[in-house]
């Protein structure tokens, strides 16, 4: 660009690049220098061209009764005249002025492609890093406990008054199926009465593994209606309700209920 190599360019260049050269900009900040991929011989089709157009310009304000038409084929005579197919075809390629590079890809390609090299140069690229494993939900954790050393813990630590909160905790259902009270239908153990068998460790693994041992009376069963549907209810003991199953047929049996 000759521009560029006057004074007054020169020095606004020079001024462009410094910053990158500050002890504050390092690392964070690099110059591109766009000058290099300048085409000069596009730039001096350009230019011609510019001269053919200025001097028909000054022509046809020497004669005002030329018709639109009339300039537009005086100016591709000229442009025919004075340049070759080549050319033309280069200068196809020119949409703006100099102080935008021309408005050529030529010349813009390769400008964007040394901006996204540099700023690839100031990616720093972390060291890799194993991924860190997930952590277990907390009902996994315990899992991996022994039900003994829990159950020392929990008679040890624990706290009577916040089991009860968590114990009635609506999302927890636990008095969902653990009511208490002889009038209630109960669909598992009332745990204010529990028996010997119910120890500190098997609480634990109650509430840890609740299929694990299902107290007599509480277990699920399937009873087939008429209709062939087959509804999972608990074998509830000890209330008012009584259930008698009669055989009609080898295949189906009827509910019925007192």
């Amino acid at each position: 660009m000759t521009e560029g190599k006057k004074a007054p360019q020169l020095h606004f260049r020079e001024a462009q690049v410094k910053p990158a050269s500050l002890p504050e900009f390092k690392g964070n900040v690099v110059a591109v220098e766009t000058a290099p991929y300048w085409d000069e011989d596009l730039d001096a089709l350009q230019r011609r061209s510019e001269k053919v157009n200025e001097k028909l310009d000054r022509d046809f304000k020497k004669d005002p009764s030329l018709k639109p038409a009339a300039k537009e084929d005086a100016r591709k005579k000229a442009i025919a005249e004075q340049f070759r197919p080549e050319e033309l075809k280069r200068l196809k390629g020119v949409s703006n002025g100099g102080y935008h590079y021309l408005g050529a890809a030529k010349i813009m390609a390769p400008i964007g492609k040394a901006f996204a090299e540099a700023m690839k140069s100031l990616l720093v690229v972390p060291p890799s890093r194993p991924e860190p494993k997930p952590e277990l939900a907390l009902h996994q954790q315990l899992l991996k406990e022994d039900a003994a050393a829990l159950a020392k813990a929990a008679r040890e630590k624990g706290d009577a008054s916040r089991g009860a909160v968590v114990f009635h905790r609506p999302d927890l259902l636990c008095t969902r199926c653990h009511t208490a009270g002889e009038d209630m239908g109960r669909l598992g153990p009332d745990l204010a009465k529990a028996a010997k068998e119910a120890t500190d460790i098997y609480l634990v693994e109650s509430i840890l593994l609740p299929s694990k041992v299902i107290k007599k009376g509480f277990e699920t069963v399937t009873i087939t209606t008429t209709a062939g549907k087959k509804p999972i209810r608990p074998a509830r003991r000890g209330t008012r309700r009584r259930h008698r199953v009669a055989r009609r047929r080898p295949s189906r049996h009827i509910h019925h209920r007192a």
